[in-house]
């Protein structure tokens, strides 16, 4: 047996669990570590889940814990070696912590990688023991390293297929790098993954408050399997390079820049936006959007007038005539919630479809709601880039109950779809506008997505009447109950004008589009 071994510890303490890992063997002498965000001591909040100061902490103190759970894995000594330097510079250049993509989870997936262990943090522990990683949260340790685990199998896919939708988009598409852009400091530190004690004493108070108020609303989250959780969450949320990072910043993405309300940006975003500018491909559409936004910044801030000269003849310095904000704001959706927040409450109504339905079902739908709303999107059933800015741009200009709105159609359109391939009897019509668009209306009005339907069941017949000069067929009763006669009816407006007509004369009724 080798001397040399990697040890990951998996402690489901606290209010989201833990992760660690060591590296042992002759000559070895490093800590077990673990990833935290640098100042414990900050009041956190699920508001903030991006961007501190990191740190790597020692946890060895953490392992007289009876409820850790350990998995061992031998090493040779050149792996040894190999996994305790990466430890050695991870220790002394942390860099940031952020609940999605530099975490504890991270820290030990990226030693494991060093050492060359070919697994990964969510395989090798069994989905109980994940679950139980943050069971009194909706999000914990054990969801993230499903998720973690889920996108690095999504990056071995797209070397195999380089046109999948996850392949990534923008100017660092092809492994090019980011702007250099220093980021700015952020005034709260996260709620997530490995806390330390102080901030998770803090973290439970928030997560019980959360809970309790959501409980109503999501009575069995804390039920779904861990795995239906992570999947959930993976499909709002972004891998590496983050198309989540919306605490705001120079080291913000460019659609968040881009969402940002200009009066919002700082005067380090807005040179953050001339690096992309730079980045970006000079025949890029996207290109001429960025320089626009950044000439409405200066103009909006230092006016449209000729520059000064100063007595030397040289260009003054420009003085602004308003104040420009100094501290970035995170990306807010109209009504002033957190775009996070709202992708984070989304991924909770999309856990059960998931644990139902399969992930691959419930992305298409969202996909199909989306492109039915304005997005185009290929409705593949991969929640890679382009599906994720397009949800993430949907919340941020209209709200969390947009999305829900794109997922209720979505569901609708697809269960069209499945009934115009199959030759169905469109029997599951009732259960489908029941379950999938009435719940997007208020208790007030309990059979309005039905009335709605019968309504334009009728026009969409009447129209046809019309078109082939015939009269028109018997109206439909608008009385919400969805019978044999509705169901006829729907099949045959289904043959007539298929799933995306049909579904769109729908939408604009329901008053979800033009």
């Amino acid at each position: 047996m080798s001397d040399y071994k990697l040890t990951v510890y998996a402690d489901p303490t606290g209010p989201v669990g833990h992760f660690s890992v060591g590296i042992t063997g002759p000559g070895i002498n490093m800590p077990i570590s673990g990833k935290y965000m640098r100042d414990a001591n900050t009041k956190t909040t699920i508001k903030s889940p991006f961007g501190v100061s990191g740190k790597i902490g020692d946890d060895s103190g953490r392992m007289d814990n009876d409820e850790v759970v350990k998995r061992e894995f031998p090493l040779t000594r050149n792996q040894a070696e190999k996994a305790a330097s990466f430890l050695k510079k991870a220790r002394e250049n942390p860099g940031e912590y952020e609940l999605f993509g530099k975490n504890c989870v991270d820290l030990v997936q990226e030693t494991m990688n060093a050492a060359g262990v070919e697994t990964t943090v969510d395989q090798a522990f069994s989905n109980k023991e994940l679950d139980r990683m943050g069971e009194d949260s909706f999000y914990g340790a054990g969801d993230e390293a499903q998720r973690r685990g889920l996108i690095i199998e999504l990056e071995k896919d797209h070397e195999a297929d380089p046109n999948d939708e996850t392949r990534g988009v923008g100017p660092h598409a092809d492994k090019g790098e980011e702007p250099k852009v220093q980021s700015n400091e952020v005034s709260e530190a996260p709620v997530g993954v490995g806390l330390g004690a102080e901030a998770a004493r803090n973290a439970a108070e928030d997560a019980e408050t959360n809970a309790s108020q959501s409980a109503a609303g999501d009575a069995t989250a804390d039920a779904m399997p861990v795995s239906a959780r992570a999947k959930a969450m993976a499909i709002v949320a972004s891998g590496k390079n983050g198309h989540g990072t919306d605490q705001g910043g120079a080291g913000s993405d460019l659609e968040d820049l881009m969402l940002k309300p200009v009066d919002d940006l700082t005067e380090d975003e807005a040179k953050a936006l001339g690096q992309w500018s730079w980045k970006l491909p000079s025949n890029d559409p996207k290109r001429l959007e960025v320089e626009e936004r950044r000439r409405d910044f200066y103009v909006r801030n230092y006016g449209d007038k000729p520059s000064k000269l100063d007595e030397t003849g040289r260009m003054a310095e420009p003085e602004p005539v308003r104040d420009v904000p100094q501290k970035p704001k995170g990306l807010a959706t109209p009504n002033g919630e957190l775009v996070s927040d709202a992708l984070k409450r989304f991924a909770g109504n999309l856990a059960r479809p998931v644990a139902d339905d399969g992930e691959t079902t419930v992305v298409k739908a969202l996909q199909s709601g989306l492109s039915m709303l304005g997005d185009v999107l290929k409705v593949d059933g991969v929640a890679g880039p382009k599906t994720k800015v397009a949800l993430k741009r949907t919340v941020a200009r209209h709200g969390a109950g947009r999305a829900e709105e794109a997922f209720g159609i979505g569901r609708f359109r697809n269960f069209a779809e499945t009934e115009r391939n199959t030759g169905g009897s469109a029997s599951g019509l009732k259960q489908t506008v029941e379950k999938e668009v009435q719940p997007l209306f208020g208790a007030g009005r309990p059979k309005v997505a039905a009335e709605t339907l019968q309504e334009s069941l009728n026009d969409l017949g009447a129209k046809a009447a019309r078109e082939r000069n015939k009269p028109a067929p018997e109206p439909l009763k608008v009385d919400g109950d969805i019978g044999p006669k509705t169901t006829d009816a729907f099949r045959s407006a289904l043959a007539e004008n298929g799933p995306e007509k049909l579904t769109k004369s729908y939408t604009s009724m329901l008053g979800f589009s033009d």
